[in-house]
């Protein structure tokens, strides 16, 4: 599979003012805050690109933070060592704080939800998410 961009597409997502990383963070705020609105109790409407399971969990998520972006590219050949396919992705590395009684919480499906928003932002570039949680809560009682 071949993924194509066009130039207006690389210069929104690259040659911006902010940095990546800054970009990155403002998509996923946005993200947060689309869920959180879309989560609350007694709602008529439930958009389906939210799971069930991620607002079980948005309670308790203080905040995302994107820690690193880094542009990656996958060079497949075939038997005989000719490329045939450069595939761009996106490697986002994120801190999850969060603030539950509880040691672990499981934040996959609002990551799942976060890497297909981010997919759809991006042109549909492949986002790989790699995060790891923070809990606030130090008094486990």
């Amino acid at each position: 599979m071949k993924y194509i961009i066009t130039e207006s597409q690389y210069k929104r997502l690259f040659e911006q003012k902010k940095s990546k990383v800054e970009m990155f963070q403002d998509l996923i705020n946005d993200k947060l805050e689309y869920v959180r609105k879309h989560c609350l109790p007694f709602q008529d409407i439930f958009p389906n690109d939210i799971s069930f399971n991620s607002c079980d969990v948005i309670d308790t998520i203080e905040s995302i933070k994107v820690d690193e972006v880094n542009m990656m590219t996958s060079a497949r050949t075939d038997m005989s060592g000719n490329m045939y396919d450069s595939t761009p992705s996106i490697y986002v590395k994120l801190t999850i704080n969060f603030t539950n009684i509880k040691e672990y919480v499981d934040f996959d499906d609002i990551v799942y939800d976060l890497k297909h928003f981010l997919r759809k932002s991006t042109g549909g570039l492949p986002i790989v998410l790699d995060y790891r949680i923070n809990n606030l809560n130090k008094n486990r009682e």
